[in-house]
């Protein structure tokens, strides 16, 4: 594509993204579309990243969105998701943190698009970190990770035994029948662990007809740990300057599926039948309850005709 008609199709883009806006907040408001809370997780963590490849006159910055955006947003939704869990009963509110959870997602699926259609060609080199800005991004992503959870849960409800246990028995297992110790291993075998503790938490879920709250714990702290890890081994590939890690825009689509298993198994969003069949039952119980209201008023006016009568007889007596 030569430089004019780049330059076209970005100027036409700003256009239609302007509009897009403009016909969003006629119709919808978009209010529900910006959380500053939600933003805060997603946006600087990939900033920082971003820096610190540009920092060492790395070009390539393009795949670090790609590889941080889908994660970051997952991690920020599992979290959210874990807090509402436990502590709203609420159903208006949890539409609302719904909503605000799935923003997460929204932003961080935005960076990562971004980042994948200004992709460099794949010849291009990997971006690259030092050991100490990889440790420094490692830092703040555990940082990010224990702040989100006390914002919404307390930080007690990050830690359950059996969900950590089974991460890291899937990642030696992995290490073992590949033969290899590598960071590519141990982001393919978190992934394949977070999937596991999510199934097996469900199922206890159900087994204990949704009352046991360890079940909860086990299969939104897998995830958890299983999209942290994943991410913490992204940034030490940076760093051991190693051209071999998973493909991250698969390993997306992954998380992504993850977590809509999560949403649809687990947090089952009410179908468009089911609100107009509520709809429906709800305007049929107000038309009963307005019967019976009627009904009960004739009867008290009965009782009172019966009441004056009495005392009528009763004063002739």
């Amino acid at each position: 594509m030569n430089n004019k008609v780049r330059r076209a199709a970005g100027v036409t883009t700003i256009i239609l993204g302007v509009l897009t806006a403009y016909a969003l907040n006629t119709l919808l408001g978009l209010n529900a579309a910006y959380d500053p809370a939600s933003a805060f997780i997603v946006v600087p963590l990939i900033v920082i990243a971003v820096v610190f490849v540009k920092a060492n006159r790395q070009t390539n910055w393009q795949q670090v969105c790609v590889a941080l955006g889908v994660p970051i947003g997952v991690l920020g939704a599992v979290v959210g998701f874990h807090g509402m869990t436990l502590f709203l009963s609420n159903v208006q509110a949890v539409y609302l943190a719904s909503a605000i959870g799935f923003l997460t997602i929204l932003y961080g699926g935005l960076i990562s698009a971004i980042g994948y259609f200004a992709s460099a060609p794949e010849t291009a080199p990997r971006p690259r970190l030092t050991p100490l800005q990889s440790t420094a991004l490692s830092t703040i992503l555990i940082g990010l990770l224990a702040w989100m959870y006390d914002s919404s849960s307390g930080i007690d409800s990050a830690m359950s035994l059996p969900a950590f246990l089974l991460i890291i028995t899937c990642i030696v297992g992995a290490f073992y029948l590949r033969k290899e110790i590598s960071g590519k291993v141990a982001a393919e075998a978190s992934i394949f662990g977070a999937m596991l503790t999510l199934v097996l938490g469900i199922i206890f879920w159900y087994d204990s007809d949704g009352k046991s709250t360890a079940a909860i714990n086990m299969m939104m702290c897998g995830l958890a740990y299983g999209v942290t890890l994943y991410m913490l081994m992204y940034f030490l590939s940076l760093a051991r300057q190693a051209d071999d890690f998973v493909d991250v825009g698969r390993a997306n689509w992954h998380w992504l599926e993850i977590s809509a298993f999560l949403i649809f198994m687990f947090y089952a969003p009410e179908t468009m039948r089911e609100s107009l069949g509520n709809q429906l039952d709800a305007a049929k119980s107000e038309k009963e309850a307005v019967l019976l209201e009627k009904k009960l008023q004739d009867y008290e006016q009965r009782i009172t005709d019966l009441e004056q009568q009495l005392s009528s007889v009763s004063a002739q007596r």
